[in-house]
């Protein structure tokens, strides 16, 4: 549970309005919805930059393409004198691979690419993806129109134990 303080500052961005005449909490969702929008659409671009040969996409509806989503500002943390909220994924990240031996997650692979053992080939997207950084991209897309002023921190993501 929130501490009062956190309670107080969240009560504070509901009600407390910008020199707009919106409140923090609207200016706050518009911005990451607009962030959503950015990523979302780098995810749609790197899809719809190539078709597979090899291999059979995933419908649109069960995989990356639909993972991504806003955390509800009920979940916002107050750090400091700034507030955290999130864009996160749904369990949809998660795939079979192409032997249905183990899952792994689909929106880290995208992001840092992969490639089969001893496949010294050209990318195909099956044996070697070299990987498309979607958030940083995403990212840069929103802060060349930021009308909102804010700072967005581009996550850390540990790779290291998905495999």
């Amino acid at each position: 549970m929130a501490s009062i303080k956190e309670q107080l500052m969240r009560i504070a961005a509901k009600k407390g309005k910008t020199s707009t005449g919106i409140t923090i909490e609207q200016t706050l969702m518009e911005a990451v919805d607009y962030l959503y929008m950015c990523i979302q659409r780098e995810i749609d671009n790197m899809y719809e930059s190539y078709t597979p040969k090899i291999y059979e996409r995933r419908p649109y509806h069960d995989g990356l393409r639909s993972a991504l989503y806003v955390e509800d500002f009920l979940d916002a943390r107050i750090v400091g004198n700034s507030i955290q909220i999130s864009l996160k994924f749904s369990s949809n990240v998660w795939a079979w691979n192409f032997n249905k031996t183990h899952k792994s997650p689909v929106n880290i692979l995208m992001l840092n690419g992969w490639k089969w053992k001893d496949y010294n080939g050209e990318e195909d997207r099956f044996r070697r993806f070299d990987g498309y950084d979607y958030i940083t991209k995403g990212i840069d897309n929103f802060n060349k129109n930021n009308k909102w002023g804010l700072i967005i921190n581009a996550p850390i993501i540990d790779n290291t134990s998905w495999y």
